[in-house]
């Protein structure tokens, strides 16, 4: 049990990981506020998927439970679709809005501008990361909940700005 929960949390980790090597970068406190602005929104982000899914959980495991699995597999596919248009709606919320999501943060030009195309990652991670845990739920309501094994393999060397953190 301990190392499925290490490896769980290790996203948790490298994404720690990534603020602290935020700070390395030249223009060090442009690229630690963008970074916590990015970590903020998220976060922010993540919760309403995560709390799709433990609907999703306690749905798909009452259908279960009730011995009705026709009916946990449909709410399990209710879940994957309506997760994703939830999940689609919030990256364009986050890639659209970004500009105005970004001054709620901070008015300094020089901040906005470095921010801004970092939010269209944002935006891909939040979809990604949103359907994953959204379907997750369903995973879990069954009984099932494995961990994902995240490639550790992290270049130590890299050139570039805060965007190629998240590529490495």
């Amino acid at each position: 049990m301990a190392v499925p929960n290490f490896l769980m949390i290790s996203e948790w980790w490298a994404a720690e990981i990534i603020v602290l090597m935020s700070g390395t970068l030249p223009e060090a406190e442009v690229s630690l506020t963008s970074m916590a602005i990015f970590s903020n929104t998220c976060s922010i982000c993540f919760m309403p998927p995560l709390s799709w899914g433990m609907a999703a959980n306690t749905r798909v495991s009452n259908e279960l439970g009730a011995g009705k699995p026709r009916a946990a597999k449909f709410a399990a596919q209710v879940n994957y679709c309506l997760g994703l248009c939830l999940v689609v709606i919030i990256a364009l919320a986050v890639l659209l809005g970004r500009r105005a999501w970004l001054r709620l943060f901070t008015s300094e030009a020089e901040v906005l501008d470095y921010a801004d195309p970092i939010m269209s990652i944002c935006a891909i991670y939040v979809a990604l990361d949103g359907m994953c845990t959204a379907a997750s739920g369903s995973l879990k309501g069954c009984g099932r909940a494995m961990p994902s094994f995240v490639d550790l393999g992290f270049r130590p060397c890299f050139r570039g700005d805060l965007r190629t953190f998240w590529f490495a």
